[in-house]
């Protein structure tokens, strides 16, 4: 841990544009059984970290070709069970043999050697998340030179070549190895991926803040008190820093409240520890720029840490192919405002499964996403400092195991008072499910939403739930149906047939379907040659093809008045 510090010493000072999220053991609840120790809310926050992203994962720690530390937070399964595959960080692990890549398994029987696979390699190889690469190690290493090295990556990761553009992890490996001294542990060490591939992170530019309140930030930046309306005010500028004056990309600016001071537990006896940890989100939001210049307001929630200190807005910028970076610590949070404001009423919620097309009840596939909108007059409280009010879900009335959703919560372009929340559900059982989630608004006004779904992913692929929509019509009508295969290509076909079965119309349309349900396909009522059908009872059929060949037919009936 004091390592681990170390490093975030030197990002905070050096790259104070980085977030840095801490997760030390010792500061989480340790469980003792008969297998020993172990530690659930570690690989919780793990595997929610992982698959909400980041841009680097560094462990310093125990650990082996099969998994981290000795209370085993990260495992194998674990491993093959994250979906991050959009959000691939770069792991760094200064940890013993994790990526032991030619280890062997002998058979006892005729001494036939067989490959394992390592932790590491696993990590590299998940074909639906895990990590873009890999420093890591293959052979037992030490904690000192292990220091050393790690501390050398992460000050190298974010230099920059002659040209002003990013290093390649080939580059970055090589000159942190280069300046760790002449030892033998960081012959240990080593690049798995692609040496040419560089970090994700914005080097295009920086976004810099100009004022807050209409005060300007180089006199004395606004306090940020609870329940103040804040407008924030700033402009984008090249790596020279010269102003770019034609920027009119997005801007994604994220308001840190204080730091917190977090003490351990001292689970296994010895002394207490003590770490600051910023992670209490005032507001995460999204605003366009204009010629280069942008503004964003919203509500400081109630919740706030009512001593004065300092805040931190971190942002993010982009436009087609280039993105920039930036933050600002010289503004204060803390006090209350004096202004008086009645808000009594919670935020309005409305629950989906992967897009808005799904409907309560409906039928869902393997690893679907909860898409949450919420609105509210006077924002929504996402700090996570007041006990309760945090913006939480749980799955079929399990309250003691809800999520926390703070950290998935983002507001509409320009606008504070509404937002959406999009958090990935993995490994449910098949079989009917309810989720349920509670949000509170800045003036701690609470509200709840249901929503339920089945969970189909064990009969192939499936059509359920057919409707058309106004049924009877006189002009058009909506046909569509929910499925089980979100994200893949879909032929879609309607036959329409007369009562004698004669088939009347063949409408057809290729898409991808983001979501359960398959967007609306309208029948106007006409034959194939554009003629008013007559009225009466035309029953239907669709039929659906996926990408990948698999097909699947349901009918239904329809009355033109």
């Amino acid at each position: 841990m004091s390592d681990a510090e170390g490093l975030y010493q030197l990002l905070n000072s050096k790259y104070p544009d980085y977030n840095v999220d801490k997760i030390y053991l010792d500061a989480f609840r340790q469980v003792t059984s008969v297998n020993g120790q172990s530690y659930p809310d570690v690989t919780d926050a793990i595997n929610d970290r992982i698959n909400a992203g980041c841009l680097i994962f560094d462990y310093l720690g125990h650990g082996n070709e099969i998994g981290l530390a000795h209370e085993r937070v990260v495992k194998t399964e674990n491993i093959n069970a994250w979906r991050n595959g959009s959000r691939l960080p770069l792991f760094i692990t200064a940890t013993c043999e994790f990526s032991r890549f030619d280890d062997i398994d002998i058979n006892p029987v005729n001494r036939e050697m067989v490959g394992k696979t390592s932790a590491g390699e696993m990590v590299l190889i998940n074909p639906d998340g895990g990590g873009i690469a890999l420093m890591t190690t293959t052979r037992v290493v030490y904690s000192a030179p292990n220091y050393t090295l790690n501390r050398n990556i992460l000050n190298y990761a974010f230099t920059r070549d002659s040209d002003g553009k990013a290093l390649a992890l080939g580059d970055i490996i090589k000159l942190a190895k280069q300046n760790s001294g002449s030892g033998m542990n960081k012959r240990n060490f080593l690049l798995l991926g692609d040496p040419a591939v560089k970090l994700a992170y914005p080097w295009h530019g920086m976004v810099v803040t100009d004022s807050v309140n209409g005060r300007p930030v180089s006199e004395s930046a606004d306090t940020l008190k609870a329940l103040a309306l804040v407008t924030v005010s700033g402009h984008i500028v090249d790596y020279h820093g010269t102003e770019i004056t034609d920027f009119d990309g997005f801007i994604y600016p994220l308001v840190y409240d204080k730091t917190s001071r977090i003490k351990t537990l001292a689970n296994d006896g010895g002394q207490v520890m003590e770490f600051d940890l910023r992670n209490n989100i005032l507001f995460s939001g999204k605003t366009q720029a204009d010629k280069g210049k942008f503004s964003f307001s919203f509500i400081v929630p109630k919740d706030i840490d009512y001593a004065f200190g300092p805040g931190k807005i971190s942002y993010y910028a982009a436009k087609d192919k280039e993105d920039m970076g930036g933050s600002f610590s010289g503004l204060t949070v803390g006090g209350f405002t004096n202004i008086i404001i009645s808000d009594t009423s919670g935020p309005l919620i409305r629950l989906f499964l992967n897009d808005t097309l799904f409907r309560n009840g409906g039928m869902s596939g393997e690893n679907p996403v909860l898409l949450a909108l919420i609105e509210d007059n006077g924002g929504i409280n996402t700090t996570g400092s007041g006990i309760g009010h945090d913006l939480t879900a749980f799955l079929d009335g399990n309250r003691n195991n809800s999520i926390v959703l703070n950290s998935y919560f983002e507001t509409d372009l320009n606008n504070y008072k509404k937002g959406r929340v999009t958090y990935p559900l993995n490994n449910i059982e098949n079989g009917d499910h309810t989720i349920d989630l509670k949000a509170w608004d800045n003036f701690n006004n609470s509200a709840s939403a249901s929503l339920k779904f089945v969970m189909k992913t064990d009969n192939g692929f499936i059509i359920n739930n057919l409707i058309n929509y106004p049924n009877p019509f006189t002009t058009e009508t909506s046909i569509t149906a929910e499925h089980n295969r979100p994200d893949e290509e879909l032929n879609i076909r309607v036959y329409i047939y007369s009562i004698s079965g004669k088939l009347v119309r063949m409408i057809e349309t290729d898409l991808v379907s983001s979501g359960y349900t398959i967007p609306p396909v309208i029948w106007d009522g006409n034959d194939a040659n554009g003629s008013r059908v007559g009225r009466g009872l035309y029953p239907y059929s669709v039929v659906i093809t996926t990408g990948s060949g698999e097909k699947s037919r349901v009918s239904g009936r329809m009355i033109i008045l």
